[in-house]
C-alpha cells in the first residue's frame, strides 16, 4: 500500500517565490545539481560518466528545457520524482520521508559539507543554503514531531523541488515559443540573473 506521503496529490499548491527559493535548497542539498548542474543544464559534473541500466552512456535532462518524461505539470513532476525514471541512475525521493529527511535533517551536516565545498556552488547559494539550514529542524526535535507533523513538512520540502525544478523550465520552454504562449517569468533559475 502507498504511503500518503507518496500517494498521488490531491491538491497542489500554488508556487510562491519562498517555495521555489526554498526548493532551490532542497535541489543543491540532494544533490540533484551533480547530474542536472547548478543550473538544471543537465551539465553537472556527474554528467559525463552517467550510464543506463544496461551500461550506456545517458545525458542528464536540461530542466531549463521544459520537456520532462511523464509531463510537466506540477502533478506529473511529483509523480516522477516519486517513481524515479526506469533505467537510469536518478533517485527515487518521494517513496519514503526519510529519503528526504536524511539530508535536510539527519545528515545535514555532512551533506551540506560536502556541497558547500564543491566549486559548482556560488556564493550566493552558500549564503542561501546556509540560511536555509539554519531553520530546518534538528533530527531530534524532527523525531519528537507526531507523524502527521513530519508528513506535512516532507511534503512541502517535495512541493518545493517540484516548484523550483519547473521554474527552471520558465521562460526557455521550446512548445510555449512554437504555440505563441507568453512564457512566464521564472522566480528564479535559468532566466534570472544573481
Amino acid at each position: 500500500e502507498r504511503s500518503e506521503v507518496l500517494a498521488s496529490p490531491k491538491t497542489v499548491p500554488e508556487p510562491t517565490e519562498a517555495s521555489v527559493l526554498r526548493g532551490r535548497n532542497v535541489f543543491l542539498l540532494m544533490k540533484c545539481f551533480l547530474c542536472h548542474g547548478t543550473r538544471g543544464a543537465g551539465d553537472g559534473p556527474d554528467a559525463p560518466t552517467l550510464k543506463d541500466a544496461r551500461g550506456r552512456r545517458i545525458d542528464p535532462r536540461d530542466l531549463r528545457r521544459g520537456e520532462f518524461k511523464g509531463g510537466g505539470s506540477a502533478r506529473d513532476l511529483f509523480g516522477t520524482l516519486a517513481t524515479g525514471i526506469d533505467g537510469t541512475p536518478m533517485v527515487v525521493y518521494f517513496a519514503d520521508p526519510e529519503i528526504l529527511a536524511r539530508p535536510l535533517v539527519r545528515l545535514r551536516e555532512a551533506f551540506a559539507k560536502e556541497v558547500l565545498s564543491r566549486r559548482e556552488i556560488s556564493d550566493e547559494d552558500r549564503r542561501r543554503l546556509q540560511k536555509f539550514m539554519a531553520n530546518l529542524p534538528s533530527a531530534s526535535t524532527f523525531d519528537d514531531m507526531e507523524e502527521k507533523q513530519q508528513e506535512a513538512l516532507v511534503r512541502g520540502w517535495q512541493w518545493d523541488l517540484v516548484h523550483y525544478v519547473r521554474d527552471l523550465a520558465g521562460r526557455g520552454s521550446w512548445w510555449r515559443r512554437f504555440l505563441g504562449l507568453t512564457p512566464r517569468r521564472p522566480l528564479y533559475g535559468a532566466g534570472k540573473k544573481e
